[in-house]
């Protein structure tokens, strides 16, 4: 986070992310965070190119990657991790990590891959056309609508269940 007012952020921003291959645009978006000296704070919200995202793995070589790498462990990762989504194919002792937690045993469930290829598509990044949006399938027809934004999901579903208020 830095002070959004410092134009010179603009030029950091495209001298270290520039060179990436997905990096294709950002933008500084102001946070509603205040610091003792009151200056308002910005995030960069990088925005990577259709089917790639940005990992943070930051160790070339996997024997050296941090244990929270290989678990589900939202505090300690910088960030989302789509590979959670993945339990390591490669991954024979997932029976034994399994009877290990059921008996109460201490261990480290490490059974997430470190393969980022495995993952497919952009997290958070607006479709290209609004045949590639949301899609909610439903039985009340008053309802339907050819295309749908991502941002009115929540409201379509209170609409189908009548919980609005």
């Amino acid at each position: 986070m830095w002070p959004e007012s410092e134009p010179a952020n603009e030029w950091l921003i495209w001298a270290n992310f520039s060179w990436l291959d997905s990096f294709v645009e950002y933008s500084v978006t102001p946070r509603p965070m205040y610091p003792a000296d009151g200056r308002k704070l910005a995030a960069l919200d990088a925005i990577a190119e259709p089917n790639h995202w940005f990992t943070y793995y930051f160790w070339l070589d996997d024997a050296k990657a941090p244990d929270f790498a290989r678990t589900v462990d939202i505090h300690r990762k910088p960030g989302y991790d789509p590979v959670e989504l993945f339990v390591d194919p490669g991954l024979k002792l997932l029976a034994r990590r399994l009877l290990q937690k059921n008996l109460g045993l201490r261990m480290l469930m490490d059974v997430i891959p470190l393969q980022p290829e495995l993952v497919r598509g952009t997290h958070g990044r607006q479709p290209a056309t609004p045949h590639h949006g949301p899609l909610l399938i439903g039985t009340r027809k008053d309802l339907a609508i050819e295309y749908l934004d991502a941002t009115d999901v929540k409201s379509m579903i209170l609409d189908h269940y009548r919980c609005r208020p």
